[in-house]
């Protein structure tokens, strides 16, 4: 603790993947241990243990820095009086020299806020919440000007100050910067290059037989020439070369020398510095009770990275060995040398935290929330423009159903092309902040559903009242709550849908490829651009398992059931013997006056088409409603069930 320790080294060289391995986050196959406080951690409990700050900005754009740390705080410290927690945020915000814009919002391109160096010590603000041990920081000056970076980096130099360790990445910073930091770790393909004081490299760099010349950046120098090395066939190999020197040093070596180490292994790492004067200088004991006292000190415990021709790997030494490279201490996390790996608040509470975050972004996010309350009124008020008033005849019969089917697709495609969008965005913020050990992930996901299923059901009564009436549709407040249920239940299937393929997709790119292709069958074997019964068999499934299908079934029943279209005579129920047996006073019910014999042929035998009728054509007649809201209801639980999966 009270160093801060640079990896740096060329693109590629492993530097955010030595950061990630040593956090517990890297993929793949990672050979070795990790240990803290000597007990090696599954990946779930390292986020507890360390805070890793990335290399984006990665917050949420309507949220102030206060605002984070409010949350940050109530999601760690749920029983944490309002004063003590404003206390604790106002000293975070001061001791990163923000709080002069601690009511700024985080803002986007479109709406700037903080400023990129204000946005990174936002970012660590978030992760002292909990006053860790360890901070990782990946390319942490990436896109900061000079003054910026330098003012960044001596926050980072006063946090490591405070007991902390603080390890970051970062690439070829200028010389204020690079003087600052207590330990450097070069390196190159995966490989060690060089560790130690970030000045000494000069010397080191000259005894590998490069001179650095005078008033020139150590940061550039070192990049310049391994750069050059590599475009020379069979060049100087840096890591060759610290190995090298490394690989002559072993246990029986040192301890003619009076350093006592346990191993091998322990013998390497003790080399720090090119000279045999200093490592006689690290002699641990010379002692015959160096046994008990390598014993006492393995309470005390370090990570350590020791090279090999195999590659890298983590090692745990005692707090007396001094390592070539000692990456981070872990002895300050707690003070009992145990280390905290449960969750501060229950699933409940983070539950309530993050839906109340939830639905305050939503509301204080004006422009996007006028924006789709706008958008509602707007597309009801085209629909209704366009099937104004309908008749109740036979001849707009179908422009009742076309309606209902638009409405289906607004309701269901809007909020599925808004949702699946936006939440790769949202997924960026979750992954941090899960992998930091803030919030159980389902806790997260169904305060994310929930709230925006609430809104939800806002943005369709805005749209259902307008549509309903202006359109004409079946005059009933019993039928109008079934049509505005019908449309809000759509609309949560979609939000719900948007999110499990805003998970499982990987770009926004790939959204407009991929989700077009899934929807399309959906739409079309929904049974409104082709009956049901001429749907061919293999295609059949689909029309079973189209959510389309059924909030078709239940606005169609709805709407056509025991509705009586103006111009249907049923003349088989009046004059049931024939229109030979049939008055002029019967056919007068339904066409006048008008009696004469072709006349009565010819619109005797006529189809009568009522709502009833409309069903059967539609194969609706033995829809229950109930029936088709409990499907529907069953696909969003399925679908919620799905995404919650896909987000784990």
């Amino acid at each position: 603790p009270g160093e801060l320790v640079a990896l740096m080294g060329p693109s590629g060289a492993g530097k955010t993947t030595l950061l990630n391995v040593m956090a517990g986050r890297a993929n793949g196959l990672v050979e070795g241990e990790v240990l803290v406080n000597g007990e090696m951690l599954q990946p779930w409990e390292m986020r507890m243990v360390v805070k890793v700050v990335p290399q984006e900005d990665i917050l949420f754009d309507m949220l102030t820095p206060n605002e984070i740390l409010y949350y940050t705080f109530r999601l760690f410290y749920p029983n944490m009086s309002d004063q003590v927690r404003e206390e604790r945020t106002r000293e975070i915000l001061t001791s990163l020299g923000i709080d002069h814009v601690a009511d700024v919002k985080v803002g986007n391109a479109l709406d700037p806020g903080l400023s990129g160096g204000q946005k990174k010590r936002a970012s660590v603000a978030m992760e002292l919440v909990t006053d860790p041990g360890l901070i990782f920081l990946d390319e942490c000056t990436s896109g900061l000007d000079s003054d910026s970076a330098m003012s960044l980096v001596r926050m980072l130099k006063g946090l490591a100050a405070s007991e902390r360790t603080v390890v970051c990445t970062i690439h070829q910073p200028s010389f204020d910067v690079f003087a600052l930091f207590d330990k450097l770790v070069l390196l190159d393909e995966g490989r060690v290059a060089y560790e130690g004081p970030p000045l000494a490299i000069v010397d080191h760099f000259r005894d590998c037989g490069f001179e650095c010349p005078k008033y020139h950046n150590p940061a550039d120098f070192i990049f310049e020439v391994m750069a050059k090395q590599k475009e020379i066939p069979g060049g100087f190999s840096f890591t060759a070369h610290w190995e090298k020197r490394h690989a002559s040093v072993t246990k029986a070596g040192l301890e003619k020398k009076g350093v006592f180490v346990p191993n091998d292994d322990m013998a390497s790492a003790l080399v720090s510095s090119p000279s045999d004067s200093d490592i006689s200088a690290m002699a641990i004991n010379s002692s015959p009770s160096l046994p008990g006292t390598l014993q006492q000190q393995q309470d005390e415990t370090e990570v350590w990275m020791n090279t090999s021709s195999s590659g890298q790997r983590l090692v745990r030494s005692g707090s007396h060995a001094p390592s070539a490279h000692p990456i981070v201490r872990m002895d300050s996390i707690l003070p009992t040398g145990e280390v905290d790996l449960e969750f501060k608040s229950s699933w409940f509470w983070q539950f309530y935290v993050l839906f109340t975050r939830a639905a305050y972004m939503t509301i204080t996010d004006k422009k996007q929330l006028r924006s789709r309350v706008i958008l509602s009124l707007i597309v009801g008020v085209f629909y209704g423009l366009v099937y104004f008033q309908l008749a109740d005849d036979q001849q707009e019969a179908q422009d009742r159903v076309s309606v209902i089917f638009s409405c289906l697709l607004f309701s269901s495609m809007n909020l599925l092309m808004q949702t699946v969008l936006l939440f790769p965005v949202e997924r960026a913020v979750i992954t941090r902040e899960f992998s930091n050990g803030t919030y159980y992930v389902g806790a997260y996901y169904l305060s994310r559903i929930i709230g925006a299923i609430i809104f939800q059901f806002f943005y369709a009564i805005v749209f259902v009242t307008v549509v309903y009436w202006m359109a004409g549709l079946y005059p009933s407040a019993y039928r109008f709550f079934v049509f505005y249920l019908g449309i809000a239940l759509m609309g949560s299937i979609a939000v719900c849908l948007g999110v499990l393929l805003g998970a499982w997709i990987p770009s926004v790119t790939l959204v407009p490829s991929l989700v077009s292709p899934i929807l399309m069958p959906l739409i079309v074997l929904s049974g409104f651009l082709i009956r049901p019964e001429n749907i061919p068999i293999w295609f059949k499934p689909i029309y079973y398992i189209s959510f389309i299908t059924y909030g078709l079934q239940l606005l169609v029943t709805s709407q056509f059931r025991d509705l009586y279209l103006g111009d249907c005579c049923p003349l088989t129920s009046i004059c049931p013997l024939g229109p030979s047996f049939c008055t002029d006073e019967s056919f007068a019910e339904c066409f006048g006056n008008v009696s004469t014999i072709p006349f009565k042929l010819q619109n005797f035998t006529k189809t009568c088409v009522d709502g009833n009728s409309m069903l059967r054509y539609y194969g609706y007649e033995d829809t229950r409603l109930y029936v088709s809201g409990s499907i529907l209801s069953g696909m969003l639980l399925v679908i919620m069930i799905a995404g919650g999966l896909v987000m784990y």
